[in-house]
């Protein structure tokens, strides 16, 4: 008799375990793209702000030269860049195209080239590329999690943080900071790449992560700390770190070290070496800012584009050493205990963000929110690591579970709405100078920035009551500061919108209050010279002029001032002399054409200035505001030259414009 076959036992997957239920997977993919898209979708109109995208975008000719080609990003003066690293060299000294905003990251201005070639340079482009990158992070942190730490659940909620956490809204929203979100796609993909690595000992995954760390640095130079990372994976899986595990990491300790000294080249002149503060005050800035991201990273909150470095060390600095001490025992503690995936998050943090803590004093913030953008990853899996783990030892307990993961939801919620709100500060530079105002009214950069922005809508509005908001808001900003280098910048602006405004003495007092801190400011000496002119203090203008005619910047602008001058003061010749030196420059500026043309007529050269203006009539076209001032001036030229019947016939085209 035949035995019956046992009914195979099906058990029942668990979900939470990673390679299990595959779909579960692709619907946390569905909740991170849907959920970014949500939090990041605003009413309003976004725009460039004021506040670096105009170097790295709209005002950067490699990015506006329709004939640059994309190798070229790449190209830098290496050489002088590792001089000036180690102080043979000054970096003005060097060729510096490529270098962006104290930055060499020939990669991430790759693709905010394609963004503009391909949006003909809207903002859509570049932001959809921010935000996509963004959703890209937030898969690669769940897939990195989870493969150090099997569990869905830790997965799920790490992404979720990292897709919603509102202190990483500036790395998203803001388009100078793509270099943010493109390096650390990298420096994901290569922690992902070398955990394979480790696993099967395969030079393919060895190699993919090399290129990844390269793409990385030539992203962000931030990146150059990737192989203490990878230290730090092979202290999570190895018991003891032998000397063959550390040689395989040096190639890229060599590639890290190389671009750091690059960077240290870039950013010299961005290091405070002359600064107020002593190097005790800088390890308390340091330890201060570090507490300020670890309570950040819980409950973010006083959000800014900019958190002013004090100008003195106060007592509640000191609490960082409190802070950051326990936070150092704590990663040492959870490491000899056996809790090395705590210590691995921990550790994972502090080395992403060590860099930017102020301890080598560069730029002018104690804090960004930018700099949270990878580091909190870490610090995602120490709790979620840490709750699973508490979850497990408790899962007699009922509903603990479901409690926990109730709070973490809530809390999810809560920074989505943050984010969504904070998103919306970045749509224009309004929006995100009034909010600086409004966290430091003390501070001057708030003003003064917001001041500029307005300054530059009134010009392309001709507003006249947005100059009168922007001069308010610099008035503010000189009441508060009182470094030499940010008073003349405020007051050579200042004195801009005066100008404008008609105020041309009111604008002269403040390019020489300029002048009194910066004695080589070219653009208040140029401005002021344009603004003597106006007032017909020649004399007084002509040495402004004079001084900044060979400036590169603001060479036009003064030959064409020098041009009027010369004009008014009966120095007809050398006016000509400007206006063709001028034009050169700008050769559509047909009024210049026709005070070259009267000059020419004072001068007697009269066959000249109907040629002069012969070609203006051709080139300005029958809209041209000055047309009627063209027919007359070359019917004068004809008068002189006898030309009686060409003379009638340019008065009667006058007549009738």
């Amino acid at each position: 008799m035949a035995k019956k076959r046992k009914k195979a036992i099906k058990t029942r997957k668990n979900w939470d375990e990673f390679g299990s239920i595959r779909y579960l997977d692709m619907l946390i993919f569905v909740f991170l793209i849907a959920a970014v898209f949500l939090t990041y979708t605003t009413s309003e109109k976004r725009e460039f702000v004021h506040w670096d995208d105009n170097e790295y975008v709209f005002e950067n000719s490699m990015i506006l030269n329709s004939e640059t080609r994309a190798p070229e990003f790449f190209e830098a003066d290496f050489t002088g860049l590792l001089s000036v690293a180690f102080g043979s060299k000054e970096r003005n000294e060097i060729d510096t195209r490529t270098i962006v905003v104290a930055n060499y990251h020939p990669l991430t201005m790759v693709t905010l080239f394609w963004n503009w070639n391909s949006g003909a340079g809207q903002f859509g482009p570049f932001f959809n590329t921010n935000l996509w990158l963004h959703i890209l992070n937030s898969v690669l942190v769940y897939l990195f999690v989870v493969r150090l730490y099997p569990s869905r659940w830790v997965g799920f909620f790490a992404a979720a943080l990292f897709a919603l956490h509102p202190m990483h809204v500036e790395s998203v929203a803001w388009i100078s900071e793509r270099k943010d979100v493109l390096y650390t796609a990298f420096f994901l993909l290569g922690l992902l790449a070398y955990h394979q690595h480790i696993k099967r000992r395969g030079w393919i995954w060895y190699s993919a992560t090399f290129v990844a760390m390269v793409l990385s640095c030539l992203s962000k130079p931030a990146a150059v700390v990737f192989p203490l990372v990878l230290i730090l994976l092979e202290l999570l899986r190895a018991q003891r770190l032998a000397w063959s595990r550390i040689a395989k990491v040096l190639p890229f300790f060599a590639v890290a070290f190389f671009f750091g000294l690059v960077t240290l080249g870039a950013q010299s002149e961005a290091i405070n070496d002359g600064d107020a503060f002593t190097f005790f005050d800088r390890l308390t800035l340091g330890f201060w800012a570090n507490s300020r991201y670890l309570f950040s990273f819980l409950f973010p909150s006083g959000f800014s584009t900019m958190h002013p470095l004090p100008s003195e060390i106060i007592p509640q600095y000191y609490t960082g050493w409190v802070v950051s001490l326990l936070f150092f025992g704590g990663i040492i503690f959870a490491f000899y205990s056996g809790k090395k995936l705590l210590s691995f998050g921990l550790a994972f943090y502090f080395v992403t963000i060590v860099l930017v803590l102020q301890f080598l004093g560069v730029g002018s913030a104690i804090v960004a929110e930018r700099y949270t953008y990878l580091p909190y990853v870490g610090l995602s899996i120490t709790l979620l690591v840490a709750l699973h783990e508490w979850l497990n030892r408790n899962s007699l307990v009922k509903g603990k579970g479901l409690a926990v993961s109730g709070i973490l939801a809530v809390m999810i919620f809560v920074f989505g709405t943050q984010t969504k709100a904070q998103s919306s500060v970045w749509a224009n530079s309004n929006l995100l100078w009034s909010q600086v105002i409004d966290e430091y009214p003390d501070a001057y950069l708030g003003y003064k920035s917001r001041g500029y922005y307005l300054s530059i809508l009134a010009k392309e509005q001709s507003n006249s009551d947005l100059f009168r908001q922007a001069i308010e808001d610099y008035d503010r900003a000189i009441a508060r500061e009182s470094k030499a280098e940010n008073l003349t910048e405020v007051y050579t602006i200042r004195g801009y919108a005066e100008f404008v405004l008609g105020n041309d003495s009111k604008a002269v007092e403040d390019y020489n209050s300029a002048l009194g801190y910066d004695s080589e400011n070219d653009q208040a000496l140029s401005n002021r010279g344009v603004a003597l002119v106006r007032l017909q203090r020649y004399s007084e203008a002509l040495p402004d002029l004079n001084a900044t005619v060979d400036s590169p910047e603001y060479r036009a602008q003064s030959l064409k001032a020098r041009s009027v001058l010369y004009f008014y003061t009966g120095d007809y010749s050398r006016c000509i002399s400007d206006v063709n030196a001028y034009l050169i420059l700008v050769p559509d500026e047909y009024d210049m054409m026709n005070q070259k043309a009267v000059a020419q007529i004072n001068l007697g050269q009269n066959n000249d200035a109907t040629e002069t203006l012969s070609q203006a009539i051709q080139l300005a076209g029958s809209n041209h505001p000055s047309l009627k001032s063209f027919y007359s001036n070359r019917a004068l030229a004809y008068d002189r030259l006898g030309r009686s019947d060409l003379a009638q016939s340019d008065r009667l085209k006058a007549s009738q414009l």
